[in-house]
């Protein structure tokens, strides 16, 4: 869905512009000043939006139920630190694109290797809040790939414009209702970012397999495109350092995948995002509806 910026210079949108260039001008501050905006957003978040605090902590019980009250606020709190980190760090992705980040890339000869079989490859990643700028630090450490990313696009129009054209720097798109266009990327030997785990009602093609401390439904398309194309499929891993800078490590191929049982496959890529999460529990995405709960039932 192709958005036309002229559409969106409306009076009804001229508040997010405002919001927009707001976001624009703080992405062109030192680091430092980025990373404590981050904090004080995540903080002004967590205070006035009980929606989604009760969303993400309802979320984070039902996958760490041995978690005390006491723990389980702290994470929650820290989850949306993590999301004012994501809100800023998305801002310096998609409106300064050419400012370089400090980053360590390890496990490149995996994706060298993958392509060298003209068959592209599947960038495994999932949904975390280092989600756009490790789109961006993979950009600017692997020159001369060809990158695509699978993605949902969003149903405001405004958003769906900043997202096409802020990923645009360094990515095209495909959308997940576009299966052709997936296998067309893979046979001129593209990479392409897919994130195979959050909840899509509308999508028949997943399972539900258990994840953590309950239930979660997992996308199969990974097993899918590797069955008919017999591309790899390539995890990815993005760290913040405590110096701000970053480490991105392309991990070996899933071994023996695809199988002969999507079931088994499936669960090789939901261990993979149990094992990230476990790591790094406050920066998976809890604040978006990830097991198709219903208001009563979080906000019980």
């Amino acid at each position: 869905m192709k958005i036309n910026a002229r559409d969106l210079l409306k009076p009804k949108y001229y508040p997010l512009w405002c919001l927009y260039f707001v976001f624009y001008l703080l992405s062109r501050l030192p680091k430092e000043f980025i990373y404590k905006i981050g904090h004080i957003l995540g903080i002004i978040a967590y205070k006035y939006i009980p929606k989604k605090v009760a969303l993400a902590k309802k979320n984070i019980s039902l996958c760490f139920p041995n978690l005390n009250e006491q723990e389980l606020n702290k994470l929650v709190k820290e989850h949306f630190i993590e999301l004012g980190h994501f809100l800023m760090e998305t801002a310096l992705a998609y409106t300064n694109p050419k400012r370089k980040v400090d980053i360590t890339f390890k496990g490149d000869h995996h994706l060298q290797a993958a392509l060298k079989e003209k068959k592209g490859a599947i960038i495994l990643y999932a949904h975390f809040t280092l989600i756009d700028i490790g789109m961006k630090t993979f950009h600017q450490s692997i020159k001369n790939i060809k990158l695509s990313a699978v993605y949902t696009p969003a149903s405001h129009p405004f958003f769906e414009y900043l997202q096409q054209k802020g990923r645009g720097h360094y990515l095209e798109f495909i959308e997940k209702q576009s299966p052709r266009k997936i296998l067309r990327a893979l046979k001129n030997n593209k990479a392409i970012f897919f994130l195979p785990d959050l909840y899509m009602s509308q999508h028949k093609k997943h399972l539900d397999l258990p994840f953590l401390g309950h239930h979660k439904n997992i996308l199969t398309t990974c097993s899918d495109l590797a069955r008919i194309t017999q591309t790899k499929i390539i995890p990815l891993i993005t760290k913040r350092n405590k110096d701000l800078s970053y480490t991105q490590e392309l991990l070996p191929p899933l071994e023996n995948f695809p199988s002969d049982n999507i079931q088994e496959d499936t669960t090789k890529i939901k261990n993979y995002i149990e094992k990230q999460i476990k790591k790094y529990p406050s920066q998976y995405f809890w604040y978006s509806n990830q097991f198709s709960l219903q208001p009563e039932e979080y906000l019980s």
